[in-house]
């Protein structure tokens, strides 16, 4: 007996829905476009579209919540994509902060206020989208003279640098509180942490267990920076380096971080929570170092900062829907002295990189050693998009505009100007959409200009402002780049910018206005006024 061979869709719709229930996201997405019976099957099989819909949105649901049904989830999450896409926000007016704000941060869900007069409170943004409740409370923290911040919403976690400020710049001790309640944190063994004296604090991050802090340590001949990592639950140092290179670091996983250098090297190293005793690293114990393109003859980088945000998740029943926790977006944020110019000119850049495309590097620097010191030409052209950001005024705490796939700067070069507000998705899914919904939109005007020059449009004059959006897919490459690098650089690495326009903040003491990503929104502020942009 002969047996006849059984065409794909002459499977029932029960046995194709089993086996493309196996397939991942980007195959679903392939499955798609191959026919309109395979595309009428999973975009009316509503939990494959879910999947689908969420990694397009760079979004995941954590929760597998049961109280709200799989259409409604894949409603309320098309909405709050197409929100970020075009920027809607709900209407709002610039409010004064009284008294002014010290300090400001947030990791993505919760937003913390540092006032003057060292009153901490707390708030989270309304989402309709995920059944969000606008909350805000005061913080009962530690009565210590002068502080920083750093927190983790889904660990109660709030970590507070003590500041001394009496004239040489010394820095305390580290508070481990509850974000709920200010008290110490129940699961700190040591719910304060000492740090050497004659230093001043830089970045404080946290990542699971672990609380990192960059100090500079004043030194009687020159400044040292300090990188210092606790196990914050049990208090045990788990690693440390002093150098006088090390300008910034960011967390890529529970395993490795990554040390922005004032030399244009990007260093990855590895570190063990729960290692029981801290030695400092050997200068060549490094697991790999990525390199910027090589400087114009006589450039100088004046400054270098790499940030993430290491994503945890306050897990709802109610909340269907949170940023991707893994391949966190990475910012390398640096400046360099036009030589040309020189000290009276510097001109920034962003170089944007997912953690994914590091870690892959370094799994491929510890199989093969001898290849650890890479040149950009082997990693950063085809895995980075620069972005020439001489048009930004200020990237305020570039820490705390990552959030999942997305990143936001600002731009006000004029206190009466708008603020120029950008937003970059990176969600490989969602970019690769839009360009197959959109095979025109590389033609289109407004994305020829996106791609010659990002958004070096001048601001317009009216009071409301219309949000426009495009990709970035084709390799770019800054006409003014050779005269910083020592040739034109490429990068190609797609993605959706979005772009509009937020009427000026009050008048405040000089300082710029910043813009700090949040989950529904967005925070414009400066230290005496703020708006608080929620998706709508």
């Amino acid at each position: 007996m002969h047996s006849r061979s059984v065409q794909l869709l002459e499977l029932s719709e029960e046995l194709l829905l089993i086996i493309l229930g196996e397939l991942d996201t980007r195959s679903l997405f392939t499955c798609k476009r191959v026919c309109r019976a395979l595309a009428h099957i999973i975009t009316n099989a509503v939990y494959l579209r879910y999947n689908v819909e969420l990694e397009i949105a760079g979004m995941v649901d954590v929760s597998q919540s049961s109280r709200i049904s799989t259409a409604e989830k894949i409603r309320k999450l098309t909405l709050y994509r197409d929100s970020w896409y075009w920027l809607n926000f709900y209407p709002d007016v610039a409010r004064p902060v009284e008294p002014p704000m010290r300090w400001i941060t947030s990791d993505g869900h919760t937003l913390i206020r540092i006032h003057e007069n060292n009153v901490v409170q707390a708030s989270r943004l309304s989402s309709n989208f995920r059944n969000i409740q606008e909350h805000a409370w005061t913080v009962g923290a530690p009565a210590i003279n002068k502080m920083t911040c750093a927190l983790d919403t889904a660990q109660d976690l709030l970590v507070i640098a003590e500041e001394e400020d009496d004239g040489d710049m010394t820095s305390g001790d580290l508070y481990l509180c509850s974000l709920s309640t200010g008290g110490n944190h129940p699961l700190a063994v040591h719910p304060i942490l000492h740090v050497p004296e004659s230093s001043s604090a830089n970045s404080l991050l946290i990542r699971g267990d672990v609380v990192a802090w960059m100090l500079r340590e004043i030194g009687m001949e020159e400044t040292e920076t300090s990188l210092r990592l606790w196990n914050w639950k049990s208090g045990q140092l788990v690693w440390y380096q002093q150098s006088v290179s090390p300008e910034s670091m960011a967390f890529l996983n529970d395993r490795y971080f990554v040390v922005a250098q004032l030399d244009g090297q990007l260093v990855v190293h590895t570190y063990d929570a729960a290692a029981i005793s801290a030695s400092e690293p050997a200068p060549d114990d490094y697991v790999c170092r990525l390199p910027l393109p090589r400087l114009a003859l006589g450039g100088e980088y004046s400054a270098m900062v790499v940030a993430s945000r290491p994503q945890s998740y306050p897990v709802s029943n109610n909340v269907p829907f949170y940023p991707q926790l893994d391949s966190p977006l990475l910012i390398w944020a640096f400046e360099i002295i036009n030589p040309l110019y020189g000290a009276y000119e510097a001109t920034g850049f962003a170089l944007f990189i997912s953690a994914a495309v590091i870690l892959s590097l370094t799994e491929i620097a510890l199989t093969h050693p001898w290849i650890r010191d890479m040149r950009w030409e082997d990693w950063g052209p085809k895995n980075t998009r620069l972005v020439q950001k001489h048009w930004l005024c200020l990237v305020d705490e570039v820490h705390y505009s990552v959030l999942g796939w997305k990143a936001c700067l600002s731009r006000r070069d004029d206190p009466d100007n708008p603020i120029d507000l950008h937003v970059f998705d990176f969600a490989p899914l969602g970019v690769l959409r839009s360009m197959y919904d959109n095979p025109g939109i590389l033609d289109s005007p407004m994305n020829q200009e996106l791609v010659m020059a990002v958004m070096m449009l001048e601001p317009p004059q009216e009071e409301d402002f219309e949000a426009e959006t495009g990709i970035l897919a084709d390799e770019w490459a800054s006409d003014s780049s050779f005269n910083y690098f020592g040739g034109v650089v490429r990068t190609a690495l797609p993605c959706r910018v979005s772009r509009t326009f937020i009427v000026p903040l009050s008048p405040d003491d000089g300082r710029a206005a910043s813009a700090i990503l949040m989950a529904d929104g967005i925070v414009v502020h400066n230290m005496r006024s703020e708006k608080v942009l929620t998706l709508c």
